[in-house]
């Protein structure tokens, strides 16, 4: 049972399995070791080393975030293989590895990405405030891909073509004994459509405060975290339902299947890059000084808060597409 895309994504697994081994034993050299005020031996070679590394990490989290849209798109295309699934989310539920490693790809691609801004921040001040800490991320982060890697390798391993496995439309039903899709169905009410606006509202007011006056930070930081899942929850419980036309019908994965799924793809990268780029304006606030005059600290806050907003907003004008395109009448209540 092999496909082109799983053939390339466990090539991808173990190349970011070595390169992570590496990039944790270096980092945490690095993290334990390092001393600026130093004129050793060591320090001399720990130096060098860290400008390798500042060029290595950064490919290494480039390819974990690309293995998380990877690891999807290759599950959707492993369905036709397995009896019942329709669709990725019938390849991740089939055994208890699967959401687990979904789980971790996300974790992974959001940490990431969250230290690509650590790292942009930090070469800003010619000081480098955040050397040590951004290095002890490392090891962290090489812990988790080694999880990742297991949690693939078991994943696969227990992935059979005579698996009997449950399609989304049962999965997503009522009567579903999945835990999951039987929250999703208490989640629908117009309260949740209220604290999705609030949501937005608050991270338009805080986005414009933070480009403004540089202030706020920590929250606009936290509402761009907090509408990741409210994204994925307004896609799964309205979004889906206007796409297919249909009321019981609101897989996310399904989204990818469509014709037009390169419209679903843009909404799931933005989603990821609306998350990162707007979580990242936190790292700011641990450094304020880099704010307190006018240069390249305070243009690279405004562009990572106008991207933030940016995307979001490009995410709001392709769901309405989506819902003004289609012939769907929802029986609001």
């Amino acid at each position: 049972m092999w496909t082109p895309s799983l053939l390339v994504l466990e090539l991808i697994e173990l190349l970011l399995l070595c390169l992570w081994l590496v990039n944790g034993w270096c980092a945490l050299r690095i993290a334990l070791f390092w001393d600026r005020r130093s004129g050793a031996e060591l320090q001399i070679r720990l130096e060098a080393l860290s400008e390798l590394l500042v060029v290595l990490i950064p490919f290494s989290m480039l390819l974990t975030i690309c293995s998380f849209f990877l690891t999807i798109f290759t599950a959707d295309s492993l369905a036709p293989f397995l009896t019942g699934a329709m669709c990725a989310f019938g390849v991740f539920t089939f055994n208890g590895y699967g959401i687990a490693l979904l789980t971790s790809k996300i974790t992974l691609a959001i940490g990431t990405g969250l230290w690509l801004i650590l790292n942009r921040v930090d070469r800003l001040n010619a000081e480098q405030p955040f050397f040590r800490l951004k290095f002890s991320c490392i090891p962290i982060f090489c812990v988790l891909v080694i999880l990742d890697c297991l949690l693939l390798f078991f994943w696969l391993q227990q992935m059979k073509p005579d698996t009997l496995v449950s399609c989304c439309g049962d999965l997503f039903s009522t009567a579903s004994s999945f835990t999951l899709p039987q929250l999703l169905n208490q989640l629908e009410q117009p309260i949740t459509l209220w604290i999705y606006t609030a949501l937005l509202l608050c991270h338009y007011g805080s986005g414009l405060a933070v480009m403004r006056c540089k202030r706020g930070l920590t929250f606009f930081s936290l509402s761009s975290l907090l509408l990741m899942p409210a994204h994925l929850l307004i896609v799964t419980l309205y979004v889906t339902q206007y796409a297919f036309e249909n009321p019981v019908h609101r897989c996310p994965f399904c989204l990818l299947q469509e014709i037009d799924a390169f419209v679903f793809w843009l909404i799931y990268v933005g989603i990821w890059f609306s998350t990162v780029s707007g979580g990242g304006i936190w790292i700011f606030s641990l450094r304020k000084e880099l704010l307190a005059t006018p240069g390249s600290g305070r243009r690279s806050c405004n562009r990572l808060t106008a991207c933030a907003l940016i995307t979001t907003t490009m995410l709001l004008v392709l769901m309405l597409v989506v819902i003004l395109t289609s012939n769907y009448q929802y029986a609001w209540s």
